[in-house]
């Protein structure tokens, strides 16, 4: 049996773009599975994630956290406060600058991660004789999640011979 081919397409641009719609016509033509970055993006931020304690290392707990105490008395428990971290970055380039160099790192790992999942079950639906359909992949996070659009297999991709092929779209 032929391996399947894993393609990795990013869709991006501002607010009502068409980027949903790209991804549900490529669920819907090649079962195309996507990865919301904006959702990794997200699960940086909760509490006892790396990612929030860097962000909280950089900009002060008070400056970005949420007024409620956490249990632990430090603040660690607290949620981010989106609206008092985007005054901040939003009003400074420069802080924002700082802000992208704590967060993207750890969005491309949780990207990394989840993209190597899918190639994993990928790989091995295509050496065993009946793949079973997968609806969603963990990274051992609790926020982040992959979501299928259509069937786990997809159709052979344009322009390729038949073998078949998944698509997996980064919104």
């Amino acid at each position: 049996m032929r391996r399947r081919a894993v393609y990795t397409i990013g869709l991006t641009g501002g607010i009502a773009s068409g980027k949903s719609s790209a991804r549900r016509l490529l669920a819907d033509r090649f079962g195309a599975r996507a990865v919301d970055a904006d959702r990794l993006g997200h699960a940086c931020y909760a509490p006892g994630h790396a990612c929030l304690a860097q962000v909280v290392a950089a900009f002060g707990a008070d400056n970005v956290l949420a007024a409620e105490e956490g249990a632990d008395g430090l603040g660690l428990g607290r949620p981010l406060d989106r609206r008092k971290l985007g005054d901040i970055v939003f009003s400074d380039p420069a802080q924002l600058r700082k802000l992208n160099a704590i967060v993207w790192p750890h969005i491309r790992a949780s990207l990394r991660d989840q993209l190597d999942v899918i190639r994993e079950e990928v790989a091995s639906a295509s050496l065993s004789p009946s793949p079973s359909p997968s609806s969603s992949v963990s990274s051992g996070s609790s926020v982040s999640s992959v979501s299928s659009g259509s069937a786990a297999s997809a159709s052979a991709a344009p322009g390729s011979s038949s073998h078949p092929a998944t698509t997996v779209v980064v919104v």
